[in-house]
């Protein structure tokens, strides 16, 4: 693992001090495409205190498995925006995100 300074942390370790912290998480527009879906997904369950997600036209469909897989940790989440992507109708980890938000 690479590690970040003197002090010895690793990267990761240092995001996770502000993950907790994070509330809100806008990325709207940028085409972050399924592979970035299913990265953010991995690090957004320890974002547990998320509280708004905006992935408006980010190019995202198959990738919102893992993507839901993490918000699933997200217990504070009030708001998901979707718009803009292409989504399966079929995923099953998305049923309860679609009715929660009506996506």
């Amino acid at each position: 693992m690479r590690r970040n300074g003197s002090d010895g942390k690793s990267y990761a370790d240092e995001g996770h001090q502000w993950s907790s912290s994070l509330l809100e998480l806008n990325l709207s527009g940028n085409k972050i495409g399924d592979e970035g879906a299913a990265a953010l997904g991995y690090g957004l369950r320890y974002c547990q205190n998320l509280q708004s997600l905006n992935l408006h036209d980010t190019k995202i469909s198959y990738g919102i498995e893992v993507l839901l897989m993490g918000l699933k940790e997200c217990h504070a989440l009030q708001s998901l925006n979707l718009d803009g992507n292409f989504l399966p109708l079929h995923i099953e980890n998305c049923e309860n995100f679609r009715s929660k938000f009506n996506i």
